[in-house]
């Protein structure tokens, strides 16, 4: 959760010691993901305002015809 927070791990590992040499022509690949819980939260506030403002807009209307007739 804290983003600033460098961790660092030191430590050995034996099996890859012993397996060091033939390692050498090896190529390691990751995949990070991750979301943004800011960027959902304010897409969601900006989905409930239009959703408010489609109802608000559907009475009016409503309103409107009712007074025509």
């Amino acid at each position: 959760p804290n983003r600033n927070d460098d961790r660092t791990i030191s430590g050995s590992n034996p099996a890859l010691k012993e397996e060091f040499e033939r390692l050498r022509d090896a190529i390691l690949a990751g995949k990070l993901a991750g979301t943004d819980t800011l960027l959902q939260g304010i897409g969601g506030l900006i989905g409930q305002a239009l959703n408010a403002a489609a109802a608000q807009f559907g009475q009016a209307g409503a309103k409107a015809v009712i007074a025509l007739l």
